[in-house]
């Protein structure tokens, strides 16, 4: 089946967006000295609450130091830490397959494997990521995130594996519909076809979809997940039902330092009561911005998506970063006029009131001197 001739279908996965092509300097100009709870200390000793590092490498902001000891794993040398990682992941998911890779490619190398095995000949990917799996006879092509007619269309029996990059983050932020993902397993169900979910871009609770971002309904094949699993420390993972895997592909990857898997252990061992406060603290972020728009008409917008937010504003977003920066205030310019924002999942209100304050002053002084006109 010619699915790359097909009109209106797209035949490469875009590119990521370059900021730097409509903003060319940095709003943020420091040299960061020290890292303590939810903050950046520079040179000068300012400090700045930073609500933008927290999406994947540091969920929890900065309040725990990585273990320093351990060593790299190796055939030799293996880490007791991985074993229970491997048990603790199948204990909390219904999953039965679990895979730790120090590099992304190592993870996009086996799921090469994976779908190669499949006997079908063609693969969609919805992704801002440029996959480099080189399939063996097989066709690739890319569908948009939340289109359901490229899913009814050309999901059928020639479809070897589906995958969602399921929060795609350019010029703005697009989370995979629920409505959307219950239509894509259906048609991959219906067609033997792997559901792969990749949430390397995004760390695992972010959304508030439980463990992985993954709604247990609406399962996946296989999940990759990324180093928000950590603090920071390279750390990918591969997760899935031993049944779509054949048994020479279950290698057992090394590599990591050790304390990797320390760190993804104490996180998903807390995994309950993280969800339980993402839950409370996004409500109150939601309400606090809600009446922040009720004084300030230059609010546009404001879009939550768990524990990740999207404010639109008549201020250009960087102007409006930099101006926050100058405050204290780190925040992550999308496009023109949208701002993404990533509080850590342990946020505290006092830091989230401080973070609204700031945000209050920017538009009282903008409107002030005119310039929201």
């Amino acid at each position: 089946m010619e699915i790359m001739n097909i009109e209106n279908f797209d035949h490469e996965i875009p590119e990521t967006a370059n900021l730097q092509e409509t903003q060319p300097e940095s709003p943020f100009k420091c040299m960061i000295k020290k890292t303590e709870g939810f903050y950046l200390f520079d040179e000068k000793d300012r400090k700045y609450l930073d609500l933008t590092s927290n999406n994947d490498h540091f969920p929890l902001g900065f309040l725990q130091s990585p273990k320093t000891s351990g060593f790299f794993d190796s055939e030799c040398l293996k880490s007791e830490d991985a074993l229970n990682l491997e048990t603790i992941i199948k204990e909390k998911t219904t999953y039965d397959g679990i895979l730790f890779f120090p590099e992304k490619q190592e993870l996009q190398d086996f799921l090469k494997k994976v779908i190669d095995s499949k006997p079908q000949n063609s693969v969609l990917i919805s992704s801002l990521e440029n996959y480099k799996l080189d399939l063996t006879g097989k066709k690739i092509a890319g569908i948009p995130l939340n289109d359901e007619s490229p899913v009814k269309t050309f999901i059928n029996k020639n479809t070897a594996a589906v995958i969602l990059q399921i929060a795609q983050i350019k010029d703005s932020l697009e989370v995979a519909e629920i409505d959307y993902l219950k239509l894509v397993r259906q048609y991959c169900s219906k067609n033997n076809a792997l559901l792969i979910y990749d949430t390397c871009s995004i760390s695992p609770l972010r959304l508030n979809r439980g463990l992985f971002n993954v709604i247990e309904s609406i399962k996946p094949d296989l999940i990759m997940a990324s180093r928000g699993l950590t603090l920071g420390t390279p750390f990918y993972t591969a997760i899935f039902d031993k049944s779509i895997v054949n048994n020479e592909q279950l290698t057992k990857k090394t590599g990591i330092f050790s304390c990797g898997y320390f760190q993804a252990n104490e996180f998903i061992k807390n995994f309950e009561s993280y969800e339980l406060y993402i839950s409370e603290i996004s409500k109150y972020i939601e309400k606090k911005f809600g009446e922040l728009a009720e004084i300030h008409i230059a609010i546009a917008d404001f879009i939550p998506h768990g524990m990740i937010f999207e404010l639109v504003s008549e201020i250009p977003s960087w102007e409006f970063a930099k101006a926050a920066f100058e405050k204290g205030l780190l925040l992550k310019p999308l496009s023109q006029y949208k701002t993404l924002l990533c509080p850590p999942y342990n946020i505290d209100k006092k830091e989230i009131d401080r973070a609204i304050e700031i945000i209050h002053n920017i538009l009282e002084e903008m409107s002030l001197y005119g310039r929201l006109d």
